[in-house]
């Protein structure tokens, strides 16, 4: 937990977007686990994988000192707003900050969208999903064919270079490829015009700013998690529509979440992460940094005496699922990939980070290097993961439990592997239709303790 330094009252971890695995459930578990392997001591401690950050703030609540890390750059961002990074006494109000980003915006400026806004925001005032439905799948996108002298042709031509060149671009980059999928176009209009309003208000060459610019991104994020629509409220897929399909559920969900006001969401979401900010030190840091490339001297020249780690568990990419927030926060549209001529269903991105983690040839290496770069730092390590009772799983974990505690141990000694079942239930990636029946998959954590210190 954190304290707010003026009421004293006691402040639950935010969670900035829905997050596979999150572990808000199994924070006391986790906490308790480093207190009572170190001692009352506040620690440093690094998190490689610090996701949604909420363990990350969670741990600095309790006086620890936070290095998260991540390989993507909007988890980076979460981490870096909701532990206060750059954050001191002479940090401008991000209160007025929103402000002049709602300024910069000009949100109700004309834009090159306004003939399908208006078929989408009527549909949307008389309440008729079905009508919303039709709207959504009937928009032009870059991704589908359009006649050449269509008013969005512009527009999707400087989108599509500036993907292929990597440039960074506010208008057109949700909306002409998200909306309609993802967002709604009202939706993807407005975050995109947020997006190129922080980019004016907080430019990323300004140091000054730094700490407000993660606020703002991971604001837009939030607001973006609370709109998608898609099962799970990730990016993996959008609900799909097609025809010959009951579109019941659809019709209700797509009225539910394209009603979301991702700008009120927006202003909201800084308040919240302004708050929690204002409870922590200002010793904590966010890095981009994937595991691969810590050594243990990294961790030694930090201070680093304990690793909570909550590294991917099946093959499935955490990227695959947050790939637009990734876009988001780049502000570069993405070079969609394809695949037998088409772009993919999720309308990933061509260079989409695979973690090695999540890959069957690569996982036991890249934990062997965890463990050794951890060990040979004199760090505890602890290790959140999920195992299956069941012999079948949809799905299956790219390294089995008495494998990866095998591998711990080898770096640290078998006598000093340790294993404590938490209270939490693995989430399937699945349908709940697609999935193994009889799932009860536990969530451990397992310890690497070194005696030496």
């Amino acid at each position: 937990m954190t304290y707010d330094a003026d009421t004293r009252l006691r402040l639950e971890p935010w969670r900035p977007v829905q997050f596979l695995g999150s572990k808000l459930r199994s924070l006391d578990r986790i906490a308790a686990a480093i207190t009572t392997t170190t001692g009352t001591e506040p620690q440093t401690v690094w998190e490689p994988f610090t996701g949604s950050s909420v363990v990350a703030q969670r741990l600095a609540g309790d006086g620890h000192t936070m290095w998260s890390c991540d390989a993507m750059a909007s988890s980076v961002q979460f981490a870096s707003a909701l532990l206060g990074c750059g954050r001191n006494a002479g940090t401008a109000s991000v209160t007025q900050v929103v402000k002049d980003v709602r300024q910069a915006a000009h949100l109700d400026a004309p834009s090159p969208w306004d003939p399908w806004l208006a078929g989408e925001q009527s549909a949307l005032a008389n309440r008729d999903g079905f009508s919303l439905l039709r709207e959504n799948t009937q928009l032009p996108q870059r991704w589908k064919s359009i006649e050449a002298d269509s008013p969005l042709a512009g527009l999707f031509a400087t989108v599509d270079t500036a993907a292929t060149d990597g440039q960074v671009l506010a208008e057109g980059l949700l909306s002409s490829t998200y909306a309609g999928t993802y967002f709604g176009l009202t939706q993807a209009v407005h975050l995109e015009r947020l997006r190129g309003a922080i980019d004016i208000v907080t430019p990323a060459s300004s140091r000054a700013s730094a700490w407000q610019r993660s606020v703002l991104l991971t604001a837009l994020c939030h607001a973006a998690s609370a709109a998608v629509f898609s099962a799970g409220k990730h990016f993996a897929q959008p609900h799909r529509i097609r025809e010959g399909k009951d579109l019941a559920f659809h019709a209700r969900r797509a009225l539910s979440d394209r009603s979301v006001d991702v700008v009120s969401t927006f202003d909201a979401a800084v308040k919240s992460i302004d708050r929690v900010a204002a409870s922590m030190t200002e010793h904590h840091d966010a890095t981009q940094t994937r595991v691969e490339n810590v050594t243990a001297e990294t961790l030694k020249d930090r201070h680093v005496t304990a690793v909570y780690a909550d590294p991917p568990y099946t093959s499935q990419q955490y990227s695959r699922f947050y790939h637009v927030p990734e876009v988001m926060v780049a502000g570069v549209p993405a070079d969609l990939q394809h695949a037998r001529g088409s772009v993919t269903r999720g309308l990933y991105p061509t260079d989409r980070y695979r973690s090695p983690f999540s890959s069957r040839t690569q996982a036991p290496g890249a934990f062997a290097h965890l463990a050794n770069t951890c060990a040979s730092a004199g760090a505890q390590l602890y290790v959140s993961y999920s195992g299956t009772r069941s012999a079948e799983t949809g799905n299956a974990r790219v390294v089995s439990m008495p494998d990866l505690v095998s591998i711990i141990g080898d770096a640290y000694g078998q006598p000093n592997v340790t294993i404590h079942e938490l209270d939490l239930r693995y989430r399937q990636f699945n349908h709940t239709t697609s999935g193994m029946s009889g799932r009860d998959d536990p969530e451990y954590l397992i310890i690497g303790r070194d005696h030496a210190r």
